[in-house]
């Protein structure tokens, strides 16, 4: 299977299975892990609803956070939507491009 199967396997994944339980899951596990972590957000805001200290958020527009930390990190759902989202953008348009 080719890369771009398996990302386009994974962003119909999180379209398609909307109010399964990810949100509990990610609350959940940062509640329970009681370690020093880092969660990457969309946007800092949007994941209030964490028992979290703001210093474990970063955003993913602020990625450059993450250099120098040694952390394990928790991708937020509407974070990983975005990244497939965008990866699988950009193989769509160099595919169009070689083929031009």
């Amino acid at each position: 299977m080719k890369i771009k199967e398996k990302l386009e396997i994974l962003r119909d994944y999180y379209d398609s299975n909307r109010k399964v339980g990810h949100t509990t899951l990610l609350k959940e596990g940062t509640k329970n892990y009681s370690k020093d972590k880092l969660i990457v957000a969309y946007k800092k805001e949007c994941i209030g609803f964490l028992e979290v200290k703001p210093s474990e958020i970063i955003s993913w527009s602020n990625l450059n956070a993450l250099h120098g930390n040694k952390k394990p990190i928790v991708i937020d759902n509407d974070v990983m939507s975005c990244l497939l989202n965008e990866t699988l953008e950009k193989i769509t348009k160099l595919e169009r491009k070689i083929k031009d």
